[in-house]
């Protein structure tokens, strides 16, 4: 519009056809779910400088579609040696979200240093239908003899309509040219929820040595995740009815007992947070920490230590409850009481070597992640699991302890180049189950074998005229050919239980790419 005055428009078209979601070696193709989404989304953003400082303002709208379905309708049958059957669940899903948002950037105030403050606001308004329908899966033992069938009530239609605003003031002071501070604070509703929340922000940058080149860095932020509004058509969900079975006679051992879906309520109180008394009054919240030293040695190298905790509360879990014998009746409850605890401690180094564009990073990392395992997404989700167990603690299944990474970039003669990648890590935690899909044992105890590899690209440029080049390249992974399963057989009744699989060994991939 001017030279202080900017608009802009943007589109995002994205549809997408998904087969044989989550295809892997215990779920074969006709076990596995389709899947079509479409996400239409337009923003208008207006950029203008005024009164010495910068406001800008957007608008958007966005429109989602999914839907799932299995291969056929067949019962999934869940044996400890793999899935038989047709994926169970169906889904169609609807979601329009429009918003606003404004921000501005006071100029520079020169008062005890320099301040840069902000403030900001936003507000959208969303709304979701849909409904989500289950076929039945039959659980068996190792001899192909029925132990359990769930069966589902139909699924209701739901529509869900949710508001949302925030407000935030943030403060970057610069002190001096050794010493800043961050200073901020969020406030935030969501009316579905009936809540609204404060969260606080601090962080600190000190050039402690400034000869040296010494920086220490540290800053705390209380964070929020915005409740999914998929989470209050719960109660619409199919309802289950477990029957258990003699494997020997074929009949009915137990039941049958009908589980409710039923959507929980937060009753404890929390400082930063003001909620009604209704269900579904969840504020799943972190708590992080972080602090980092940077210190260069020299001019070749330069270290970075750094540590973060996450201490993250009132996650929306699920949770079993019963069955009564006395009414054959128990329930699933989504309960705001779930958390998880992270603790990170990370050293890095950055090596530069003679030449241009010749520079090594080694990492390692060492890390601890526990918390409550029934996260509500693996059951409402796009493709939720057919099982639900009880929730425990344990290990998240990302849990990693150990990790160390080098990789880099170096020049060689005739202008190749070489980027080379080393990792060595813990392999990720798994439970071991039993026929009846239970934990055995302590869940996520076990872990895969130690995973190493040494990957490497060697690339080199080709000018095809002042415009255009081609960059050819050969890429090697797993060069060691060590032995990396991506499966395990982890259900005890399995005949090959403890067996990993799915190694992928040295393998080479030819490519070019075309720069302008």
């Amino acid at each position: 519009v001017s030279d202080k005055h900017l608009v802009t428009f943007t589109a995002h078209v994205a549809p997408q056809k998904m087969d044989n979601v989550n295809l892997d070696y215990f779920n074969p193709e006709p076990t596995t779910p389709d899947a079509r989404t479409s996400n239409y989304t337009g923003v208008l953003s207006d950029h203008l400088t005024i009164f010495g400082g910068l406001l800008d303002t957007s608008f958007s709208v966005t429109k989602f579609d999914a839907n799932i379905w299995g291969q056929g309708n067949a019962n999934l049958d869940v044996l400890p040696q793999g899935n038989t059957g047709n994926y169970f669940a169906t889904q169609t899903r609807e979601a329009l979200r429009i918003g606003g948002a404004t921000t501005f950037s006071f100029a520079p105030w020169r008062h005890w240093g320099v301040h840069n403050f902000k403030i900001g606001a936003d507000v959208a308004g969303s709304n979701e239908d849909g409904q989500v329908q289950k076929r039945p899966v039959d659980l068996f033992n190792a001899n192909s003899q029925l132990l359990e069938s769930i069966v589902f009530t139909p699924g209701l239609p739901f529509e869900i309509s949710d508001v949302g605003m925030s407000f935030f003031l943030q403060d970057h002071w610069q002190v001096s040219g050794r010493l800043s501070f961050d200073l901020g604070l969020r406030a935030e509703s969501q009316e579905i929820t009936d809540s609204f929340r404060l969260a606080p922000r601090f962080g600190a940058s000190w050039s402690l040595w400034p000869a040296e080149g010494t920086t220490v860095n540290a800053g705390f932020g209380w964070f929020y995740d915005r409740v999914p509004m998929n989470i209050y058509g719960f109660a619409d969900y199919p309802y289950e009815i477990i029957t258990q079975y003699d494997p020997n006679s074929g009949g009915i051992s137990a039941g049958p007992f009908l589980f409710k879906n039923t959507l929980g309520q937060v009753f404890r109180h929390q400082q930063l947070i003001f909620q009604g008394p209704q269900p579904g009054n969840f504020s799943p919240q972190s708590q992080i920490w972080t602090l980092r030293l940077e210190q260069p040695i020299g001019s070749a190298v330069k270290l970075r230590i750094g540590y973060m905790q996450n201490d993250a509360d009132g996650l929306v879990i699920v949770t079993t409850e019963g069955p009564d014998l006395a009414t054959n009746t128990g329930g699933y409850l989504l309960s705001g009481a779930g958390s998880s605890r992270y603790r990170q401690l990370e050293a890095t180094a950055r090596v530069r070597l003679p030449g241009e564009g010749r520079q090594l990073f080694f990492s390692y990392l060492y890390s601890r992640a526990r918390g409550d395992l029934n996260d509500f997404n693996n059951y409402l989700g796009s493709f939720p699991v057919p099982i639900i167990r009880p929730d425990l603690i344990g290990n998240l299944p990302t849990s990693m302890p150990n990790r160390f990474l080098a990789w880099g970039v170096v020049q060689l003669p005739l202008k190749f180049r070489i980027a080379p990648v080393m990792e060595i890590r813990n392999g990720f935690p798994y439970s071991s189950v039993n026929a009846l899909q239970q934990y055995v044992g302590v869940p996520n105890s076990s872990r895969f074998p130690a995973f190493v590899s040494l990957d490497a690209r060697i690339s080199k440029d080709i000018r095809i005229n002042p415009k255009y080049a081609v960059r050819l390249s050969l890429a090697s992974f797993n060069l060691t050919n060590h032995f990396n399963p991506e499966a395990v057989h982890s259900n005890v009744d399995d005949p090959a239980y403890g067996y990993f699989f799915g190694h992928r060994g040295r393998r080479f991939t030819v490519d070019f790419d075309v720069l302008f």
